[in-house]
């Protein structure tokens, strides 16, 4: 299996492009060190007059400045706010970490199921994903990608957001919002929608490096209504998907990937209305899409799964809710290997 195929799905299924932007300027206080001279007096001329008639007049020369020493004020940088971030990952996506998941409600219709599953041999991107979700029509949505050792030239709208070297707003088409923030060490994008520009700022001037020192942001002026669905770092593509396909086509889809979490957002599109259900303990986006539904979780760290079905809400978040872990022998006997030889993007959320 060529692992082209793999990239070229996970392309598909980031179906909206996160263009997260923002940078400022921060100049660095200068140190205010004092300097000058530290003078020792010189003695006054004493006149001694002896007994006898002479007089001998005795001066005491004066002794001479001493000079303190002095310090060049230096500009002091401001604090790296990714000094501390955790190393990334170094390894490269195994679908060995790809849990097999299969539903045991059965889908409505369908009469075959078929399997696609792989790894591209690519290293990691080292950038750290964290996604929140309002609910309801016209609910927010707000990605925070942290990106070690990576600042790429952008342009925008430079604020002043201490401690960050550079902050700027990076134009967008309405209801989107993009601030990047940039320091000696990385870089973070903060994407959104639904939110102004006063709500993404204060996001950024309260992210609070966690105290356990795993990854990730507090965010310490949330905007209300997000609540937080996902995150985990980017390693590239692994993956295994079944699709179910009736007389007349497919019928629903289960995408299961690890290290991919930009997958949660790939059904959402702009107008769309998330609701949140509880999925095995794990919070799911629900998205309905022109006859679609999808369900979108996390079941267990680094791993994102999302169920489609050609269907009604309540019908996927029941299929979903039965989704659980299989062994190999009954992962190979309920599905068969795709055959297809499709190159590229054959999801039905493409």
């Amino acid at each position: 299996m060529k692992s082209t195929r793999f990239a070229h799905r996970l392309v598909c299924l980031a179906a909206v492009a996160l263009i997260v932007d923002g940078c400022s300027s921060n100049a660095a206080e200068p140190v205010d060190h004092s300097t000058g001279f530290e003078t020792i007096a010189p003695t006054t001329a004493v006149t001694t007059t002896a007994v006898t008639t002479t007089t001998i007049d005795i001066t005491v020369p004066p002794t001479s400045m001493v000079a303190a020493s002095t310090s060049v004020a230096l500009p002091v940088p401001s604090a790296d706010a990714l000094a501390d971030w955790p190393i990334p990952p170094t390894e490269v996506p195994d679908l060995a970490e790809v849990p097999m998941l299969l539903p045991t409600v059965a889908v409505p219709g369908a009469t075959s199921a078929t399997r696609i599953e792989g790894a591209d041999d690519v290293p990691s991107f080292d950038s750290y994903s964290q996604f929140w979700f309002g609910e309801g029509p016209g609910a927010a949505v707000m990605n925070v990608e942290t990106n070690i050792d990576q600042t790429p030239t952008v342009n925008g709208e430079g604020i002043s957001l201490p401690p960050w070297d550079r902050a700027l707003f990076v134009s967008m088409t309405d209801g989107y919002t993009n601030l990047w923030l940039e320091d000696s060490s990385g870089s973070v994008n903060i994407w959104a929608h639904g939110l102004s520009r006063d709500d993404v700022t204060k996001v950024a001037s309260s992210l609070a490096r966690r105290t356990d020192g795993q990854p990730g942001w507090d965010v310490g002026q949330l905007p209300t209504g997000l609540t937080p669905t996902h995150e985990g770092w980017s390693l590239g593509a692994a993956s295994r998907s079944v699709g179910w396909a009736g007389d007349d086509g497919i019928i629903a889809e289960l995408w299961i990937a690890h290290g991919v979490p930009s997958v949660f957002t790939s059904p959402w599109f702009e107008g769309s209305t998330p609701r949140l259900f509880d999925i095995n303990g794990s919070t799911a986006v629900v998205l309905e899409l022109d006859g679609r539904t999808a369900v979108v979780w996390s079941p267990e760290p680094d791993v994102t799964v999302r169920f489609g079905l050609y269907g009604t809400l309540d019908d996927a978040v029941e299929i979903a809710r039965s989704i659980r872990k299989v062994d190999d022998a009954v992962w190979k006997q309920d599905t068969t290997p795709d055959t297809s030889g499709v190159d590229g993007c054959n999801s039905m959320f493409c």
